[in-house]
């Protein structure tokens, strides 16, 4: 897929998601196979600010390309300067959050309250559109409510804005991550839409995102949860092998766990952030209860490696005990 500067071969995105899509994280995607990685929402307003937390979400490596980099925020002056900051930054495009259902997003106007508002969502878009020569993407949701569902409505005001591409989760905010997604919404926007629609939602398996496809058109896949403890599934969606052995997600956890070390500068701070992770990592592993028990008693390095090593490679461990 080819949009302005933007090529991702084969079209598969890993779905940015706060306080996981770190760039450690995408370098490990971008490393078994996925082929496009976007950071962390990264909020407008803080980026023209010059805030501290928002100008380290927007650091990323070489290796992570092609890399979008998402904004939030309400005001299209300011959406459109902090355009400017992320192609500065030399990101091959800037994806608009339309979706985020969190509170204190919401709260601001920003992230999935713009369904509420479509016309402040267009101007948002014809601002970055008019501001920066990236390709401009927006990831939105079905509606603010079930209800309520206007994506077409809004997905059409976007792309008469200049949005190159839509990436749709088919839920409301109201659901956040309940229910199903309904991948009929985004056959529709498939159907009504001139621009390449990818699909996000309840993809948790290969063929969960072959059948995707085929149900609705969409051009392109996003993966979004399913990839915690499994940085895997992304690759394959891009024909990589899968899915791993134990073997394979030891060695990929370890490497995570380096990556971390390496970025954060402190490997008692790696040690915190990933303890979740690693959690993840084990689910369906014999031991991986018991492991998750023990999560808060690790403070290093070695001792997370360890008893990860202990659970993928003991033949002796009970099926029973990795139940999640």
């Amino acid at each position: 897929m080819q949009i302005r500067t933007l090529n991702i071969d084969p079209p598969v995105w890993m779905a940015p998601m706060a306080g996981i899509t770190d760039s450690p994280f995408r370098r490990l995607l971008r490393r078994l196979g996925c082929p496009a990685v976007i950071t962390e929402m990264v909020s407008s307003e803080g980026l023209i600010r010059g805030g501290k937390g928002s100008m380290e979400l927007l650091k990323f490596t070489q290796e992570e390309h092609p890399i979008s980099a998402q904004i939030f925020g309400a005001n299209p002056e300011v959406m459109a300067e902090a355009a400017r900051i992320v192609a500065g930054h030399g990101f091959d495009a800037v994806d608009i959050n339309m979706g985020c259902p969190v509170k204190k997003v919401v709260r601001s106007g920003a992230g999935a309250a713009l369904l509420k508002n479509p016309d402040l969502a267009a101007r948002i878009v014809s601002a970055v559109r008019k501001a920066v020569d990236l390709a401009v993407t927006v990831k939105m949701r079905s509606g603010w409510r079930k209800e309520e569902q206007n994506a077409l409505h809004v997905a059409k005001a976007l792309v008469d804005a200049g949005a190159d591409l839509i990436t749709l989760h088919p839920r409301s905010r109201a659901q956040f991550y309940s229910g199903n997604a309904d991948w009929n919404l985004i056959k529709i926007l498939v159907e009504n839409l001139s621009v390449p629609i990818i699909g996000n939602g309840d993809i948790k398996t290969k063929s969960d995102a072959m059948r995707m496809m085929k149900e609705t058109g969409c051009a392109g896949i996003m993966v979004g949860r399913a990839a915690m403890g499994d940085p895997f599934l992304p690759g394959a969606l891009a024909q990589r092998p899968y899915p791993p052995g134990r073997a394979e997600r030891y060695e990929a956890f370890c490497t995570h766990l380096d990556l971390v070390i390496g970025w954060l500068g402190s490997e008692q701070r790696a040690v915190l952030r990933m303890r979740k992770h690693l959690a993840w990592y084990v689910r369906g592993m014999p031991g991986a209860a018991k492991l998750r028990r023990s999560l808060d008693s690790f403070e290093t390095a070695s001792e997370m490696k360890a008893a990860l090593e202990l659970i993928a490679f003991d033949s002796e461990l009970h099926e029973g005990e990795g139940k999640n």
